[in-house]
């Protein structure tokens, strides 16, 4: 049977779909068909301004940049890319002024510290000045020298410092081609020592030896200021760089006044519970001392930190007062006695304590050197130095047995030795060599007699402990002796003893560059002082600056000018002929051809 399928009506068209199919009141109706015509209405986009062409064409504009969509349609040029918006312009001239203003400010901030400035800080104001990249920085390089403004949070430092640490700085500053702000990463130096620290390092460590700091990130974060934001610096990381390159004493100074330790150990003087404190204050402040004292006489300068004023805690020697009746055994390094088989050189239990001794002694003969300069050799200045001179041969009788070189041969012996004779030097140096100091003895005599102990005594020191592993302080003795031979090479009976104290300073070079140094300056001064070297001593002097010729760039502290060079400072020197001075003249001369 076949099956007949139901006949399809036809699709109803929009008005019988909505009369027969659907029963939608009227009202309804009219409101849904009002909503639908607002929704589809293209709503045209608000434009602060037209462009020329849509203005002069009284076209609808769209403002797309940087062309509109009219002038797109006809291919015109639109001026829409050239426009500024007045809203945008308005906030642009509101922060130019803004900065303009604040510009504007700290230039009159600058103008007022020019008018207000002391006439002795004037030189360096202007320095500044010029050393800066702008005038906001060097505004702020003002701010931060203790010593160019008066301000009340910092004057207690101000008064502490020494002239010479702000002219180092700008020095430093001048000479950096990395110039950076030390402040807030590091509170220890100023910017142009920190300058000088960070160039230093990526000229030389990052080329080769420590290429793990990108640079440039580096000091993007460093000169941002921002220590929470920063990614690639923080104050351990500049810190570390600085104390990797150099040591700087001026600035370490300013940091130990900073601390104020003697006031500190005064607060806790009777604090039982701060015995080790006590300790490492009088540590701190005798061993910085002793250290300063020794090294401002390398160039010929008393000590730039005064004796403290507090007790020593440092171990005191046995049998100092017994007429060197007494004799203790030497111990190593962690206080055990000292056999063959310890690990460390002999140590003398005591011999920091009497090194305090010795640097009183030379601060104080240094001290007359300054307020009797201009009447040496007096008769009121040979008394003074006869009576110096007393003290420190009673002082070096009443050393006990185990304190004297020639009777206990140890480094710390040896190093005494050389401390004492340097005060002998200091109290004899300034007289003329033929000044009789005693009957039969003058003062080119005492001299030599130190030098020849001094020389002596590395001699033994390199042949007992060798140059394996030793401190620079092994040199302190022989340097001081070269000093004073240098001047007496024309003398037979000095000539040996120039050649050997020569050899032995070439000896140290392989690890104190320095000693190249050294004798550079040495052959110097015999062209100033128009005497040969001796034949004995001349093969000291061959190729001194050959290990660093070879190098593009010396690092400042080794650097050594030409001969030429040398000879013409050297011959218009203003020092007197035949004085020790002439070194210190000539290290600083030096320093500053080196640098530039």
């Amino acid at each position: 049977m076949e099956r007949r399928l139901p006949r399809l009506m036809p699709m109803p068209g929009p008005a019988s779909a909505t009369s027969d199919s659907y029963q939608v009141d009227d009202s309804s109706s009219i409101s849904n068909t009002t909503d639908k015509a607002t929704s589809s209405r293209k709503r045209r986009r608000q434009v602060s301004a037209a462009c020329a062409n849509c203005r002069k064409r009284k076209e609808r504009c769209d403002d797309k940049r940087p062309t509109c969509g009219a002038c797109a349609r006809r291919g015109a040029i639109c001026n829409n890319g050239t426009k500024d918006d007045d809203s945008s312009l308005t906030t642009t001239l509101k922060s130019r002024n803004a900065a303009l203003l604040h510009e504007n400010a700290q230039l009159r901030d600058l103008f007022a510290v020019l008018r207000g400035i002391s006439p002795a800080h004037g030189h360096e104001v202007l320095t500044r000045l010029r050393a800066a990249d702008d005038p906001i920085r060097a505004l702020k390089t003002i701010y931060e020298a203790p010593l160019l403004l008066s301000r009340p949070a910092s004057s207690s430092v101000s008064e502490l410092l020494d002239p010479r640490l702000e002219k180092l700085e700008l020095l430093a500053l001048q000479e950096s081609p990395i110039r950076v702000d030390a402040r807030p990463w590091t509170a220890v130096a100023s910017d142009g020592l920190v300058s000088e620290l960070i160039s230093s390092f990526f000229i030389w460590d990052d080329a080769f030896l420590m290429p793990m700091i990108d640079r440039d990130a580096f000091l993007t974060d460093m000169r941002s200021g921002n220590i929470a934001n920063a990614k690639y610096c923080s104050p351990f990381l500049v810190n570390a760089i600085c104390a990797s390159r150099c040591q700087y004493r001026f600035a370490a100074y300013e940091m130990f006044h900073r601390l104020d330790v003697e006031a500190t150990y005064s607060a806790m003087r009777y604090d039982k519970a701060k015995a080790l404190d006590r300790r490492i204050l009088s540590r701190l402040a005798w061993g910085l001392f002793c250290f300063e004292s020794i090294v401002a006489h390398v160039y010929l300068e008393i000590s730039m930190l005064p004796p403290p004023t507090i007790p020593r805690h440092f171990e005191r020697p046995s049998g100092i007062f017994s007429h060197g009746l007494a004799r203790t055994p030497n111990v190593d390094m962690f206080g055990n006695r000292h056999t063959r088989q310890s690990k460390s050189p002999p140590f003398v239990p005591g011999a920091i304590h009497l090194a305090c001794d010795v640097a009183l002694m030379l601060y104080s003969s240094m001290q007359w050197n300054m307020e009797s300069e201009g009447s040496y050799g007096s008769e009121e200045d040979l008394r003074v130095r006869r009576r110096k001179l007393d003290e420190v041969r009673e002082w070096i009788g009443r050393l006990p047995l185990n304190m004297q070189y020639d009777v206990n041969f140890t480094p710390q012996t040896y190093y005494l030795s050389a401390f004492t004779n340097e005060v002998i030097i200091s109290i004899l140096r300034p007289l003329p060599p033929l000044t009789e100091i005693e009957p039969g003895m003058t003062a080119k005599a005492l001299c030599l007699s130190c030098c020849k102990i001094d020389t002596d005594n590395m001699d033994c020191f390199v042949r007992t402990y060798s140059l394996h592993d030793y401190t620079i302080l092994t040199l302190c003795g022989v340097y001081n002796s070269i000093l004073i031979l240098v001047f007496h090479m024309a003398d037979p009976a000095a000539q040996p003893l120039f050649a050997e104290a020569s050899r032995l300073i070439l000896d140290t070079s392989n690890d104190f560059p320095m000693s190249r140094f050294i004798l550079q300056s040495i052959k110097a001064m015999s062209w100033r002082l128009k005497v040969p070297l001796p034949a004995a001593a001349r093969p000291y002097y061959d190729n001194l600056g050959n290990a660093k010729e070879s190098l593009r760039h010396v690092p400042i502290s080794f650097a050594l000018p030409a001969q030429t060079q040398v000879q013409k400072v050297l011959t218009h020197s203003s020092a007197q002929k035949g004085r020790a001075e002439d070194m210190g003249t000539l290290l600083t001369k030096w320093s500053a051809m080196s640098i530039g």
